[in-house]
């Protein structure tokens, strides 16, 4: 596909970082979110979507998935600024939302349109186990670290 998304979101998060980055594809030079800051705002989108509009995008799973199979990191920073909590107490809540709210009935209706049906398939049965495995991990990591 060739689809290029642009958000523009408020409020502005102080502990947010940006960085020039080419886009090859319009030959332009963009300002954008650090792959870490884009992390971190994925990793609290589902709740506050959910908080919000009562609604679940798969897609967050997906996203986060994706982050995480990467070995991104993320930035604690704008995860504490826009939870008002630790992340360790934050993906604890995370871990329960996902076991409790997220449903593989939404995660195909978000996801199987736009993924290739091979590709879907596959993922559909271990994204959620996968994502909750590597939250779980965050959470050991960050004990640990305590």
């Amino acid at each position: 596909r060739k689809i290029l998304k642009i958000d523009a979101s408020f409020p502005l998060f102080h502990t947010s970082k940006y960085e020039p980055m080419r886009f090859l594809e319009i030959d332009r030079i963009l300002v954008c979110q650090t792959k870490e800051t884009m992390f971190s705002h994925k990793l609290v989108a589902i709740m506050d979507r959910f908080e919000k509009t009562r609604g679940i995008a798969g897609r967050d799973i997906y996203d986060i998935h994706h982050f995480f199979m990467r070995g991104f990191n993320y930035t604690s920073d704008v995860i504490s600024e826009r939870t008002k909590k630790v992340p360790m107490m934050y993906f604890k809540e995370l871990v329960n939302f996902i076991e409790t709210k997220v449903t593989d009935t939404i995660l195909t209706q978000d996801l199987s349109f736009l993924l290739h049906p091979s590709q879907f398939k596959k993922l559909i049965k271990i994204l959620k186990k996968e994502t909750i495995m590597f939250l779980n991990q965050e959470i050991e990591k960050l004990s640990i670290n305590k």
